[in-house]
């Protein structure tokens, strides 16, 4: 069992220095994880054990929607008017 240990200690430095990485590129998760040959899915695991939370914790508490509901305006404008400001150049 020691073996193991140790092994989970090397992984959660190399995880801590994967994260600080990213947070110094200005990449997206996604974008950083491509370019370093990362699972993306392991990547949010970690970011979130070296948070403080548990993987668990978001399945049994979901964070909120980020989606907002927007009211659209009953009645569509005419195309006519949708499209009075706009002007098209040909080049030829």
């Amino acid at each position: 069992m020691g073996k193991v240990r140790e092994i989970d200690g090397d992984q959660e430095q190399f995880w801590k220095m994967a994260i600080e990485t990213w947070q110094a590129s200005g990449m997206s998760v996604r974008q950083f994880c491509k370019q370093e040959g990362l699972a993306t899915s392991v990547f949010y695991v970690w970011r979130k054990k070296l948070a403080g939370g548990s993987v668990q914790d978001d399945k049994d508490n979901p964070e909120p929607s980020v989606f907002i509901e927007v009211a659209m305006p009953r009645q569509r404008p005419s195309r006519r008017s949708a499209f009075k400001s706009l002007r098209l150049r040909r080049r030829f």
